[in-house]
């Protein structure tokens, strides 16, 4: 998903996708709860990467008990969004009484962060960038072509005609065939 994207959030301001300063953050890729730094990781960076609409993320959540809890939340769709922490290295204040972006002066922007470093990317129940939300590929909901043919490209029919195993779950019902099925392509993602 988007840690952050580059538009107007609720404090006024803008983080430039291009100021984004991340050697630090890859050593030490954490994932924290609402910016709480007194508590331990809750997950990790996979990778991150800016691009022209945002900082994007790809991450994990701990084996733990608050990492289950936390994925819980976000099966749910009850917890879907993310915050940054960072440290401002450069920025405008006011930005339209500078010339050249003075049609931002009634625009309410009062400051745009023009050079950052990442500390962390926290989830959070509410984002000051509104637009900084958990895309959620693997139930459907972002469609790709490309992730459609990967997986049949890697997909090949059992040699048995053994009657399959089912097992329900949440009214649901998995044959033991598309479990592994769902299993490997989310190994290969992982991996890739």
């Amino acid at each position: 998903g988007y840690a952050n994207v580059g538009v107007l959030d609720r404090d006024g301001e803008i983080i430039d996708p291009k100021g984004w300063k991340l050697d630090n953050y890859r050593k030490n890729p954490v994932i924290l709860t609402s910016h709480d730094y007194s508590k331990l990781p809750v997950g990790r960076a996979l990778w991150v990467q800016p691009d022209e609409n945002g900082l994007k993320v790809k991450f994990v959540l701990a084996n733990t008990e608050t990492g289950k809890e936390i994925k819980q939340l976000i099966d749910e769709q009850i917890l879907n969004a993310f915050s940054v922490g960072f440290r401002a290295e450069k920025y405008i204040d006011n930005p339209g009484e500078e010339k050249g972006m003075e049609h931002l002066k009634d625009s309410g922007v009062r400051r745009i962060y023009t050079s950052q470093e990442l500390l962390e990317i926290s989830l959070v129940g509410i984002p000051s960038c509104p637009d900084a939300l958990i895309q959620r590929a693997l139930k459907g909901e972002i469609k790709s072509k490309e992730l459609k043919d990967a997986i049949l490209a890697n997909y090949k029919e059992p040699e048995s005609e053994v009657k399959e195993e089912e097992v329900e779950k949440a009214g649901k019902v998995l044959s033991k065939k598309n479990r592994t099925l769902i299993a490997d392509c989310v190994s290969q993602m992982m991996n890739s």
